[in-house]
């Protein structure tokens, strides 16, 4: 009997148990079948540069969204070690740092709340238990190369947009949607930003608040020879401004293939500088107003800044050099310089399309603060 009351329960078990298997496999869950909630709308979204495309997609059982961030390059992007300054190098470089996704969920209102993740990892979007903002809106995207959106465009209607992509080429990505029973993605492709066979215009640069200036000491050594052979005073003018000039070099880095157009022009454009406070005391390298002509490929020379003086001294001026008869002058002129630099934001416009972008580009000055004249006189008999 008891072997019989076994054999009944063990059958009982084993059918309940199919009968969840084929629940399982029909796609049953709490009354809820997998086939009753629609795929999304599209599984592969292919935006172009500036452009969107939107999606739909049941909201019904829907408990999160995320993005799974594209690669951009962080694999083959340079490592710097700790003693590494991006402002010695000859231009701006894309270190793994760069390639970071900053996040920002945005509401009605405003910017509610961001993050930062590193390439490769999914951001939250939506999240039915909490762990994104509530009301978000929108959420947009960011690294040095690539910025893009997310947006509610309606119930069960989400829109990316594409900002930038300064990679070069076509950049991957997904959106997962995870339900209670099942998960679903769509794919998107952003387009390059940057087109080879268009042109681009210069429009201005943009400096952050928080980036770093760097100034570095540096001087020139001019030897300044006269030789006066009559038997009369002679005086000679030294021109002091032709040897006090501002050199700027503008420069980006050379893997953005693009050409640009300068049959209108460069604009001016604001640099760093050094300027001394007649009150006491100065500052090395801020941003003070001082506009000079941008340019690619030479470098700007610029008259001196007089503001850089002392008590209102000016570089428009000779150096004044009396000699006696049959006397001669040894000098050596020196101007003390600082060689400014840091990482600003070029302004740029597509002429074709008329679409504008900001991309890095390094400002470094060289800028002239004093000068002096450290010299000998003799005899030219002495001098033979």
């Amino acid at each position: 009997m008891k072997t019989q009351q076994i054999l009944l329960m063990n059958t009982l078990c084993t059918n309940f148990l199919i009968l969840v298997s084929a629940l399982l496999l029909t796609g049953c869950n709490d009354g809820i079948f997998v086939s009753d909630v629609p795929s999304p709308s599209e599984s592969q979204l292919d935006i172009t540069d500036g452009g969107e495309a939107m999606f739909t997609f049941p909201t019904k059982y829907l408990d999160h969204i995320s993005v799974m961030l594209p690669e951009t390059g962080r694999a083959d992007a340079f490592t710097p070690d700790w003693m590494w300054d991006e402002l010695d190098e000859p231009y701006p470089i894309y270190t793994v740092d760069d390639h970071n996704f900053t996040g920002e969920w945005f509401d009605d209102a405003g910017a509610v709340d961001s993050e930062n993740w590193s390439d490769g990892y999914y951001a939250s979007f939506y999240d039915v238990r909490g762990g994104t903002p509530e009301n978000v809106r929108r959420m947009t995207l960011k690294n040095a190369l690539t910025e893009f959106e997310l947006a509610w465009v309606g119930p069960g209607q989400i829109a990316v947009k594409a900002i930038k992509n300064l990679t070069g080429h076509t950049i991957e990505g997904s959106i997962s949607l995870g339900y209670s029973f099942k998960s679903e993605s769509v794919g998107f492709r952003l387009a390059p930003s940057l087109k080879a066979d268009d042109r681009y215009e210069v429009t201005g640069i943009r400096y952050d608040e928080d980036e770093k200036i760097r100034s570095l000491y540096v001087k020139d050594s001019i030897s300044v020879d006269f030789d006066n052979q009559r038997a009369d005073t002679v005086v000679y003018r030294f021109p002091i401004a032709d040897f006090c000039r501002v050199y700027v070099d503008y420069s980006i880095n050379p893997d953005l293939k693009m050409r640009f157009d300068d049959t209108a022009g460069f604009p001016d454009v604001e640099i760093p500088t050094f300027r001394y406070h007649p009150e006491g005391g100065w500052i090395r390298g801020q941003l003070w107003g001082e506009k000079v002509p941008f340019s690619f490929g030479e470098q700007v020379s610029v008259p001196a800044f007089d503001s850089a003086l002392w008590y209102e001294g000016t570089f428009d001026r000779a150096y004044v050099i009396t000699l006696p008869p049959h006397t001669c002058f040894r000098g050596v002129f020196i101007v003390e310089r600082l060689d400014i630099a840091t990482i600003a934001n070029l302004r740029i416009r597509n002429r074709a399309d008329g679409r504008e972008m900001e991309i890095p580009v390094k400002v470094r000055v060289n800028q002239p603060h004093d000068f002096r004249m450290e010299y000998d006189k003799f005899s030219l008999d002495e001098k033979i």
